[in-house]
C-alpha cells in the first residue's frame, strides 16, 4: 500500500520522452548531413565572351582572362587554352573544369580580330619607246607583306598588258583574309617612235628636167674652153 504523499515506483525501461528526443536528434543529424553534403557540391561559372584585337604585326593576341568562379568544394580548377596563352586570329573556344564532385565544366570564347591592313610598295613609274603602240608591257610585282598569310593582291591594269601612247595609271590593291586592304600606285608612259618619212621616188618629168639641166651646165662649159 502506497504511503501518502510518495511517487509511484518507476517502470522499468526507457521513456517515451527520450525515445522521442533520440529519433529527433537522429533526424536532425540526417538533414544536417544533407545540407551540409548540397553545400559542398561544386558549381562553376566561366568569365563572358572576350574579343580583342590582334598585336601588331601578329597574327593572333597574347589574351588573359579572370579565373572561373567557384562555389562549394571543387578541388583543382583547370581552364585550356590558359590565359595569357597566344590566341590566333578567330575564335577559340576554352573549356574550364573542376575535380571536385560532380566535377563540372564550362565554356566561353575568345575571338581574336585582325585589325592591320596589309603593306603594298609599288613598283618605280616605267617610261619606255616604242615604233608599236599599244606597246606590251611588262613590270615587276608589287611587293606585299601582312601579319597573316593568304593576302590577294589585285593589279589593274596587270603586268603583260598593252598599253597606249601616253601615261598609264596602274594601281594595285592587297586584300588579307579580314577584308583589310591596302593600295599603292604607279604609272606606265609609251612614248611612240615614228619611223623615218620615206624618200620620195622621182618621177620620168623630174628625170627630164634633171638631164636636161645636166646637158645644159656641159655644154655651157664646154663653150667656155
Amino acid at each position: 500500500m502506497l504511503r501518502r504523499h510518495e511517487a509511484p515506483a518507476r517502470e522499468k525501461g526507457t521513456p517515451m520522452s527520450t525515445l522521442r528526443c533520440a529519433l529527433a536528434w537522429a533526424c536532425g543529424l540526417v538533414v544536417l548531413v544533407a545540407a551540409v553534403g548540397a553545400q559542398a557540391q561544386c558549381s562553376l561559372t566561366c568569365p563572358s565572351n572576350q574579343t580583342t584585337s590582334n598585336a601588331q604585326n601578329q597574327c593572333g593576341a597574347v589574351v588573359s582572362y579572370p579565373a572561373p568562379q567557384t562555389t562549394g568544394t571543387c578541388g583543382t580548377v583547370t581552364a585550356s587554352p590558359a590565359s595569357g596563352a597566344f590566341y590566333p586570329v578567330g575564335t577559340t573556344v576554352v573549356t574550364a573544369s573542376a575535380s571536385g564532385a560532380p566535377q563540372p565544366s564550362c565554356q566561353f570564347s575568345i575571338t581574336v580580330n585582325d585589325t592591320q591592313p596589309p603593306s603594298i610598295t609599288a613598283p618605280a613609274n616605267l617610261t619606255l619607246s616604242s615604233a608599236t603602240v599599244p606597246a606590251v608591257v611588262n613590270f615587276p610585282a608589287p611587293i606585299v607583306s601582312d601579319n597573316c598569310p593568304n593576302t590577294n593582291l589585285s593589279v589593274l591594269p596587270p603586268s603583260g598588258s598593252a598599253f597606249p601612247a601616253g601615261t598609264t595609271t596602274v594601281v594595285a590593291t592587297a586584300t588579307d583574309p579580314a577584308s583589310n586592304t591596302a593600295s599603292a600606285s604607279f604609272t606606265v608612259t609609251v612614248v611612240p617612235v615614228l619611223p623615218p618619212e620615206p624618200i620620195p621616188a622621182l618621177g620620168v618629168l623630174s628625170l627630164v628636167v634633171l638631164a636636161a639641166g645636166v646637158g645644159a651646165f656641159a655644154i655651157r662649159r664646154a663653150g667656155r674652153r
